[in-house]
């Protein structure tokens, strides 16, 4: 039989107002949820909860953390997810890629990375050193074409009659770096990604090339936007913005 105390049912308060979460309404009722848990004395050792997007270096910074605070107890996961993780009470501390809905939230910048492409070995732009994007304008893109505002703008599939029939229409969605690759490989298209996403994947199929003509693609540290953040997780985001 499960016994429900006064703390698991602030939790569970906690976790139906996230539900809410996304609209100024639903965020003031996340707030004030979290910071009646807050007020209440728990005997356990406090949780941090941090995911990070694959390619995010964040290891080193968790290490020195956990050094630091013995007793807090650290769980550290690799998540693409990490903004739902965030609203929905799974993660209390999110690094992730930019661009991202982040309304409500609290940010600060962790680091960029230059973009590169994905190619099949066979592709003829595979031995360049750098390509510039308007070379990649004949090229299909197995991702959404919004990630790429700038390659959208030149994509020749993109224009005229081209529209509506593109080949990710017949390939459906490809929804991991993973079964993107795996069509890169087999010459269904490109992808373009930060390097360290791209490396993350450990591939030895397929060609990364640095893209010539990009911003630079730059990851956040993202936390609830609490007046008073839980001790840990300010902590946690002054250790990443070196202050100590």
């Amino acid at each position: 039989m499960t016994v429900n105390t006064p703390l698991s049912e602030l939790d569970q308060l906690v976790f139906a107002a996230s539900r809410h979460a996304g609209t100024p309404e639903g965020d003031a009722l996340v707030a004030a949820a979290r910071a009646l848990r807050a007020s209440v004395p728990d005997a356990r050792s406090p949780v941090l909860r941090i995911t990070a997007a694959p390619g995010i270096p964040l290891d080193d910074l968790v290490t020195e953390f956990r050094a630091l605070n013995p007793q807090i107890e650290v769980e550290f996961t690799v998540s693409r997810a990490g903004v739902r993780a965030l609203r929905g009470g799974r993660a209390d501390v999110s690094a992730v890629w930019l661009p991202q809905h982040l309304r409500g939230l609290g940010s600060a910048p962790l680091g960029s990375s230059h973009p590169v492409v994905a190619l099949a070995p066979s592709d003829p732009l595979a031995s360049l050193d750098r390509i510039e994007l308007a070379a990649l304008g004949e090229h299909h893109l197995l991702q959404n074409p919004d990630t790429v505002p700038e390659w959208r703008e030149l994509a020749r599939e993109l224009r005229g009659q081209t529209i509506g029939q593109r080949k990710s229409l017949e390939l459906g969605l490809l929804a991991t770096v993973g079964l993107q690759l795996d069509h890169v490989a087999a010459g269904n298209g490109i992808v373009i990604l930060p390097r360290p996403v791209a490396e993350a994947e450990q591939r030895n199929d397929v060609v990364l090339v640095p893209v010539e003509g990009l911003g630079e693609h730059t990851s956040a540290l993202i936390w609830a936007d609490e007046r008073v953040p839980r001790p840990e997780v300010a902590d946690f985001t002054r250790l990443a913005a070196g202050l100590r």
